[in-house]
């Protein structure tokens, strides 16, 4: 059978060309040991291989005109739009068992990427979206997005900027695409560069020329929504403790910047907006939220995990109560065959400070006598089990500890 890829031009600040090589990875039974870089060039006006005006991240320079980029399944190259070229050439460079292969194209010819032809459909594409009801239009915005061009030189010169040094931050720079329930979409760059993590999100949405647009997210560290776990200029919070609202510029762009640190390993969002005509909620295609990757998190360690949700909840949650807490401690001890003694230290740590009233136990929150007396009854059952069934005598010492509260 024919070997297949697949190649995606979107464009907006920046012009992203993302070449998947599934489709011939599949046909041609390449393992995943296998590795793959695209041997690239841009064309110029008499169709001769030259060197780009600039390295889009990842890729570099292999010799006077052409360069690779690392392609094990996907590869983006990603061109300020000021300088896309008009057309991309390129080989898929192969090495297995110690030896090179090239693959062309039928007839042995280079691959060829009409960016520019792609780019002006692409563009053709969001014309349409000036039929919508009352005049509504996509909101004009400057070509050229300073912060985005500043990221992506910053991103791109890091890997000399932090050469020598062990622990530096690997810059990255990720992309993505969504489409809204009706009519338009949204753009996102992550990018990671020294100790900061950009998020940029561009929208392109008709909408009424007095609208306003609010980018209406949560923060994922674990699986719900969070509010930051650092101030963000221009971000508003809410009182639930879970989710977080700013504003796109011009109908247009937002810019969200975290530390390394403290960044969430994803960012959900809905659009929010507000005009004379009422207000509209906006979400993906499919009527899901739309989410965006920003960090892939080590695993954290289940001591790690326990002590971060009871600081989180002691100190973050905007309603809590002491009914709240005790079902927070059944669960713990529901979903542990046994615990171990950090987990049992938590424990007892969060209910004898509950106990001599050093934590709250009503913040915005309240409980019905029945269902506390309930849930005491549920926890002293389950804790009693516990410290029968545990084997270490510190954790035993410690729920003992903890009955008493």
């Amino acid at each position: 059978g024919e070997a297949r890829g697949e190649v995606t031009v979107t464009s907006g600040v920046t012009t992203d060309v993302k070449v998947n090589l599934s489709g011939i990875r599949r046909s041609l039974h390449l393992g995943t040991q296998v590795r793959c870089e695209l041997h690239w060039a841009v064309l110029d006006e008499a169709g001769a291989w030259s060197a780009p005006q600039q390295q889009p991240l990842n890729s570099r320079a292999v010799d006077p005109v052409a360069s690779r980029i690392e392609c094990q399944f996907s590869a983006v190259l990603s061109f300020v739009s000021a300088q896309s070229p008009r057309r991309i050439a390129f080989v898929v460079w192969v090495q297995a068992d110690g030896v090179e292969h090239w693959l062309k194209s039928s007839g042995g010819s280079d691959f060829v990427i009409p960016v520019e032809e792609l780019v002006t459909l692409t563009s053709s594409r969001l014309e349409v979206l000036s039929d919508s009801p009352g005049g509504w239009l996509v909101a004009d915005r400057p070509k050229v997005w300073p912060p985005l061009s500043e990221a992506l030189l910053y991103a791109s010169a890091s890997p000399v900027a932090n050469a020598g040094r062990r622990h530096a931050p690997v810059p990255s720079v990720k992309t993505g695409t969504q489409h809204l329930e009706k009519q338009g979409r949204v753009e996102w760059h992550v990018v990671t560069a020294g100790k900061v993590v950009t998020v940029l999100l561009e929208a392109w949405v008709p909408l009424p020329e007095d609208a306003r647009i609010f980018m209406h997210f949560g923060c994922l560290y674990g699986n719900e929504w969070e509010t930051p776990r650092e101030r963000l200029a221009g971000v508003t919070l809410f009182d639930d403790g879970r989710a977080s609202r700013t504003q796109l510029e011009g109908q247009a762009r937002a810019l969200l910047q975290f530390s390394s640190k403290e960044a969430p390993r994803a960012i959900g969002f809905v659009l929010f907006v507000t005009s004379s005509s009422g207000e509209l909620w906006l979400k993906a295609d499919g009527g899901s939220d739309f989410s965006v990757e920003i960090c892939k998190r080590d695993v954290v360690d289940v001591g790690t995990e326990v002590a971060r949700t009871f600081c989180d909840a002691e100190t973050r949650y905007a309603h809590w109560s002491h009914f709240q807490r005790l079902c927070l401690v059944k669960d713990l001890l529901s979903q542990r065959a046994s615990l171990r003694p950090d987990e049992a230290a938590w424990i007892a740590c969060d209910l004898c400070l509950a106990n001599t009233k050093k934590l709250e136990w009503y913040r915005h929150r309240g409980y019905q006598p029945k269902d506390m007396a309930h849930c005491q009854e549920s926890v002293g059952g389950i804790m009693a089990n516990a410290i029968r069934s545990s084997k270490e005598p510190v954790v035993r010492t410690l729920l003992r500890l903890a009955a008493r509260a």
